[in-house]
């Protein structure tokens, strides 16, 4: 999993807006208005949340997708022009369903099938950031528009994949061939030792609309990482062919992978990482307290759906209920004047979540 990581710059930033927050009468003769944000979504399909950060693997069994965005954000508006410091990370792994039944056995040291062929296939993209973003803020009677752009420093760089087959062998003992080809932080797959990691530099663009388009309909608009890109420097990175054996050791199971590696491993001067973008949107109907709504988001090339209703006194108080079917969640919304908060998850214990949202704002 990722973590974030504020630099000393980025700290003293913070504590210059948590300033002007706690200074209401400057702020006001300034006319600056604070903003903020915490958002973090998570999806794994592989295993629990808290169990993929605890035993990564060991509770493997179907699913394809492992994803987590995360930001957190603090800024001032003035004259709808807006300045803000962020910190976000994102992670997306994705992995073949045969892959993760195997492996799910090989990690918890169960037996399987001699003769099997399975083939695996891994695609993983993750960073970390913290930088600054410029926006503006257009707002009318029925329309609000707001827009930026993002400069920010990288670390925590993986990019890249793995392509071979598990061939199972008599004894609970499997090989492993495949091809590596993959940028790293740290080489967690092939313990590449003495390793430089890279810093990388990037932007993005965003923007979100709401529109009272006419009476009884609302349409919410958003995109995040449009046109984005990471520009790292010396960045390691390994491109081969590995051949591993695992083999039974008696009473403590199973040895570790000792691979065999035939390729190129160095640092790339130059690599650019384009990231996937983000688009979501809803849709309320109705002019009464009760307005059925629609959400529907696209990110990691995966879409899912979101279907309730919100009541409202007026477009400032606001509280709602949504279902999103694909992972089994049920989501709460709360908007009080310039307060607004959003939680779903597929389960109340900790322990068996596999989906969770998270989302607080202020200012917005």
């Amino acid at each position: 999993m990722v973590s974030f990581n504020v630099k000393p710059q980025g700290r003293r930033l913070c504590a210059a807006l948590l300033f002007l927050t706690a200074s209401p009468s400057a702020a006001l003769a300034n006319n600056i208005e604070i903003f903020g944000q915490l958002t973090i979504r998570a999806v794994d399909e592989l295993e629990p949340i808290k169990t993929s950060i605890d035993d990564w693997g060991s509770q493997f069994n179907e699913g394809e997708r492992q994803w987590i965005r995360a930001r957190a954000e603090l800024g001032f508006r003035v004259n709808q022009w807006e300045l803000s410091f962020f910190n976000r990370a994102l992670a997306d792994l994705r992995m073949n369903e045969e892959a993760v039944a195997f492996y799910g056995k090989i990690a918890r040291g169960e037996s399987f099938e001699s003769g099997q062929q399975i083939p695996v296939s891994v695609q993983a993209e993750s960073f970390t950031a913290e930088g600054l973003r410029l926006g503006y803020r257009f707002t009318s009677d029925t329309l609000v528009v707001r827009t930026g752009l993002s400069v920010f420093r990288s670390d925590y760089l993986y990019s890249g994949s793995l392509d071979g087959t598990f061939s199972t062998t008599e004894g609970d003992t499997f090989d492993l061939q495949a091809e590596v080809d993959y940028l790293y932080h740290r080489d967690i797959l092939l313990r590449r030792p003495n390793v430089e990691p890279a810093t990388g530099t990037g932007f993005s663009l965003d923007v979100h609309a709401t529109w009272q388009a006419m009476p009884g309909l609302r349409i919410e608009l958003g995109a995040e990482d449009l046109a984005a890109r990471i520009r790292w420097r010396n960045a390691p990175f390994t491109r081969a062919t590995a051949n591993t054996e695992r083999r039974s050791t008696g009473d403590a199971g199973f040895s570790g992978l000792q691979p065999t590696i035939e390729g190129v491993e160095g640092y790339r001067p130059r690599y650019t990482q384009r990231l996937s973008p983000k688009f979501d949107g809803a849709l309320e109907l109705g002019e009464g307290t009760f307005r059925p709504r629609i959400e529907l988001v696209h990110q990691f090339d995966d879409t899912y759906a979101g279907i309730g209703g919100v009541l409202a006194s007026t477009n400032a108080h606001r509280f709602g209920l949504m279902l999103y079917p694909k992972y089994n969640s049920v989501g709460f919304l709360l908007k009080f004047s310039q307060f607004s908060a959003e939680l779903s998850a597929d389960d109340v214990d900790e322990r068996k979540i596999g989906a969770v949202s998270l989302s607080l704002s202020f200012g917005y």
